[in-house]
């Protein structure tokens, strides 16, 4: 998932877990509700970046107003990757584009007032502020706008704000930005053809679309082909080429591969079991960015408090392992939760 952490029928459990934070802290995590796709981008988009960032620098104004431009540059700002984040940045981007009618500034823009609305409220919009921007959104996307196809696809998958769950309708917006050429639609394509999800389940438009993404360099394309090799269905298994994969996912930035790896030396998948590498594997996948990895780094707090509260890998530490599953808790873990509760009980219970 790439938008949405928190269920509201977790509300009622968050508010427990603030009420142990310093004020400042409760603050500071509001402030990372935002939502939104991450640096998820194929390398020429990042590369395009990169050069309009330093025309930015040079002060080349002209080449930095034209619209295509500036939604390449609001896109920079507002995900970071080629540059720090700055949503101020990039909501003058966006309207610079948006001015010259630029469809794609128009959906960043709709965008940025539900996450800005999400972050205040750590929930969904109530409809009367969803409603209009959801059916504009749509609109957009109807009219071809990829990042709108994208957005809806998401909506429709999850059934937010006031869309049933639609995973056909959702499989069908991204796989028309696949065939587009998107590295993400095609990543995700790669996905919901391995798994059957809204299209026939068909082994050789999986490896496909993950060879359609690895050729642009997309930042998760390694762990599918890693998935592919673990599992042995869309290729022969090789435990051995699936770890390799993982650790070029975690080259080029993808620190849910260092999860992955963890989980093949944890679980014995292909190696040996090894607790003592695989803590240092989930110790190298919490250094995952907030921004963008957030699955990433709940993933890795998970692990890590598994293994606090096993001994696995190093000392036992029921407090150190409540701590990591609170902190991935935060970050959208359900599994963290039991995690928490559970540390919480057996605590309450040596007190």
């Amino acid at each position: 998932s790439l938008f949405w952490y928190l269920r509201a029928s977790d509300r009622q459990f968050e508010g427990s877990l603030f009420s142990i934070l310093r004020p400042e802290e409760a603050d500071e995590e509001q402030g990372r509700a935002q939502v939104g796709f991450g640096n998820e981008y194929a390398e020429s988009v990042n590369l395009q970046m990169s050069q309009l960032l330093e025309d930015e620098r040079q002060e080349h104004f002209a080449k930095c107003s034209r619209p295509e431009n500036a939604v390449l540059l609001g896109m920079a700002y507002l995900d970071g990757g080629p540059c720090a984040i700055s949503r101020e940045k990039a909501a003058y981007y966006f309207k610079v584009a948006a001015y010259f009618g630029n469809p794609d500034a128009e959906f960043y823009q709709l965008r940025m007032k539900m996450e800005d609305q999400e972050a205040d409220t750590w929930d969904d919009p109530d409809e009367a502020f969803s409603a209009p921007i959801v059916s504009r959104i749509r609109e957009l996307a109807d009219g071809g706008c990829v990042p709108a196809k994208l957005y809806m696809g998401n909506i429709y998958w999850y059934g937010k704000y006031g869309c049933p769950v639609d995973i056909p309708a959702s499989t069908a917006l991204y796989e028309a930005c696949a065939k587009e050429g998107n590295a993400r639609a095609q990543y995700m394509m790669a996905a919901n053809y391995y798994y059957g999800d809204g299209v026939p389940q068909d082994y050789d438009l999986a490896r496909m679309y993950a060879n359609l993404a690895l050729e642009q360099k997309y930042i998760k394309a390694w762990r599918r082909w890693g998935k592919f090799y673990r599992d042995g269905l869309a290729v022969p298994q090789d435990y051995q080429k699936a770890r390799e994969c993982y650790e070029k996912g975690a080259e080029t930035g993808d620190y849910n591969c260092y999860n992955k790896v963890g989980d093949m030396l944890y679980f014995g998948w292909g190696f040996p079991v090894d607790y003592d590498e695989a803590w240092q594997y989930y110790l190298k996948g919490e250094q995952a960015p907030v921004c963008g990895q957030k699955y990433g780094l709940r993933k890795a707090k998970e692990a890590l408090g598994r293994c606090l509260e096993n001994g696995h890998g190093t000392a036992k530490d029921i407090a150190a392992a409540a701590d990591k599953y609170l902190e991935g808790y935060r970050y959208g873990s359900p599994e963290c939760k039991e995690g928490y509760l559970r540390c919480s009980r057996q605590l309450k219970g040596e007190q």
